[in-house]
C-alpha cells in the first residue's frame, strides 16, 4: 500500500461512519443493561440482550486498519469495550445482580424503619401535647415507668398518665388489672379495684374508657355549687329548730336555704320543714286544723307559730339561761377582784401581818379589824358583785341618747345609741322589731325604730 493510498483510507467517511455507529451502539447496550438491572432480570437474559443487538457481528465488517490509522485503533477499541460490557459472564452477571438485589432490599428495610421511628415520634409530640398542664408553653414529659396513684393525689392526672402510658408502651388494655398495680400505695383504691374486678369478672366488660371513667368518678375531687349544697343540705335536714329561738328564726333559716336550693315542689317543702321541727310540734303540724294537707310552705310556717304559742302556755321553757344573744346583755359577767394595794407586803410569805394574826384576817366576820378596813372592803365587794359594770353602749345610752350608733337597719335608719342598746338588751331585730330571730336573716318587712320614753 502506498503512501497515497494510506492517506485515502485515513480520509474515508465509511470508517468514520462505522466508528460514530459503534459508539451509539455502545451507549444503546448500556441503557439496556441498565434497565435490565433495575427490574432484577437474570444476567444471562441481559447478555443475551445485549449479545443478540445490531452491533453483535459488525466488527467482521469492518475493514482492518494498520497501526499507522489511529482512527482504525480508535474503533477497535471501542468494539473491545463494547463486547465486554454485552457480553458478560453468566456468574459474574448473576452475582452483581444478586447484590443489586441485597442492596435494595436494605434500603427497603431502611426506609421502613425510618417511617417507624417517624411515626413513633409523631405519637410521643402528641402525646406530650395532650399532657400541656396549666397551659404552659413548656411539654409535660411522658412517663417512662407506670405512674402509681398515692394518698391525696390528683385523680384526673393519674388517669391523664396513665393514658399516655398505656398508648406509648403498648399495655394491655385491661385498665383494671393496670389499677391494682397503679394503687398498691394507695389501700382505699385498692380496695376499690378488688371490688369492681368481683363485680366485673368478664374482661369484656372492663374497658379502658369505662374503668377509667369510674375510677375518675370516685376519687376525684368534687367542686359543687352553692345551689347544689343547699339542696343537699335540704335533703339531709341540715337545719334544725333551735328550741329557744322559737319557730320563726328556725322558718327564716329555712326559707333561705329553700331560695340557695331554688326548690319549688311545695310538698317536698313541707316534709323538710316538718323534718327539722322538735318533737313537740312534729305531730300537731302533720295536717292543718281543717284536716288536710297544707296549700303553701308559708301557711305551715303560721300554723307552726300558733302551735307553738299553745305549747309555750302549757309547757315553760327550761329556767336554765342559753348563751345566745338574746341573754347576752342580761347575763352576769363574773367581776375581777379588785386588790389591795396599800396592804400589799404588811406580812410576811406565811400570811402574819404586824400583828401576828397569821393571816386570819380575811377570815373574820365584816366590821373587825384594824379601824374596820376589811369589813369596808369585803362589803365594797359584795355590792360590786351584786351590780355589774354598765356596758360600752349601756354608758353610750346614758351619755348620749341620741347621738348616732353607726348601725343602720335594712331600710337605711341610723340608729342612735339609745335605740341600739334597746334592741341588744331585749333581743330584739333592728329590722322588724321582734324577738326570736336575727337581723341578718330577717324576712319581714322593715319597721320603724322605736322613740325614746
Amino acid at each position: 500500500m502506498t503512501d497515497l493510498d494510506a492517506v485515502m483510507k485515513e480520509t474515508d467517511p465509511t470508517a468514520e461512519a462505522e466508528a460514530e455507529k459503534a459508539a451509539a451502539e455502545k451507549a444503546a447496550a448500556e441503557t439496556a443493561r441498565l434497565a435490565a438491572l433495575r427490574l432484577n432480570a437474570t444476567g444471562t437474559t441481559d447478555g443475551r440482550a445485549a449479545g443478540s443487538g445490531p452491533g453483535a457481528g459488525s466488527t467482521e465488517n469492518l475493514p482492518a486498519a494498520s497501526a499507522e490509522q489511529p482512527s482504525a485503533k480508535k474503533a477497535e477499541k471501542a468494539k473491545k469495550r463494547k463486547s465486554k460490557v454485552a457480553t458478560p459472564e453468566p456468574d459474574s452477571s448473576s452475582g452483581s445482580s444478586g447484590s443489586e438485589s441485597e442492596s435494595e432490599s436494605s434500603e427497603s428495610d431502611s426506609e421502613s424503619e425510618k417511617r417507624k421511628k417517624k411515626k413513633k415520634n409523631s405519637t410521643v409530640r402528641l402525646l406530650e401535647k395532650l399532657l400541656l398542664r396549666g397551659g404552659r408553653k413548656k411539654r409535660a414529659k411522658i412517663p417512662i415507668t407506670m405512674p402509681t396513684f398515692g394518698p391525696n393525689q390528683n385523680a384526673q392526672k393519674f388517669v391523664t398518665n396513665l393514658t399516655a402510658y398505656v398508648s406509648l408502651h403498648k399495655q394491655p388494655k385491661d385498665a383494671a388489672l393496670l389499677l391494682l398495680g397503679a394503687t398498691r400505695d394507695n389501700p382505699a383504691a385498692h380496695a376499690w379495684v378488688t371490688d369492681y374486678i368481683s363485680a366485673n369478672p368478664d374482661p369484656v366488660d372492663r374497658t379502658f374508657e369505662k374503668v377509667m371513667k369510674a375510677f375518675t368518678k370516685r376519687f376525684s375531687f368534687e367542686v359543687r355549687s352553692e345551689k347544689q349544697v343547699a339542696t343537699q343540705n335540704l335533703v339531709d335536714g341540715t337545719v334544725k329548730m333551735d328550741e329557744r329561738k322559737g319557730v320563726p328564726e328556725y322558718a327564716a333559716r329555712f326559707t333561705e336555704l329553700v331560695r340557695k336550693a331554688e326548690a319549688t315542689d311545695v310538698l317536698l317543702l313541707l316534709t323538710y320543714f316538718r323534718k327539722g321541727l322538735i318533737p313537740d310540734l312534729l305531730g300537731p303540724c302533720r295536717l292543718s286544723t281543717s284536716g288536710s294537707e297544707f296549700d303553701s310552705l308559708d301557711a305551715l310556717i303560721e300554723h307552726a307559730v300558733n302551735e307553738e304559742k299553745r305549747l309555750r302556755a302549757t309547757k315553760p321553757l327550761p329556767s336554765k339561761p342559753a348563751l345566745s344573744y338574746v341573754f347576752a346583755a342580761n347575763t352576769p359577767r363574773p367581776q375581777k377582784r379588785p386588790r389591795d394595794y396599800k396592804n400589799k407586803g404588811a406580812g410576811s410569805s406565811k400570811g402574819t401581818g404586824n400583828n401576828g394574826n397569821n393571816g386570819n384576817s380575811a377570815k373574820k366576820p365584816h366590821g373587825c379589824g384594824n379601824d374596820g378596813k376589811d369589813g369596808k372592803r369585803a362589803r365594797t365587794e359584795t355590792a360590786s358583785a351584786a351590780a355589774p359594770a354598765p356596758t360600752l353602749w349601756a354608758r353610750k345610752a346614758e351619755e348620749d341618747p341620741e347621738g348616732e350608733s353607726g348601725v343602720v337597719t335594712a331600710a337605711g335608719v341610723m340608729l342612735t345609741n339609745w335605740q341600739w342598746n334597746h334592741a341588744r338588751a331585749k333581743g330584739f331585730c333592728i329590722n322588724c322589731w321582734e324577738k326570736g330571730h336575727l337581723s341578718k336573716v330577717c324576712t319581714k318587712a322593715a319597721v320603724a325604730p322605736p322613740k325614746r320614753t
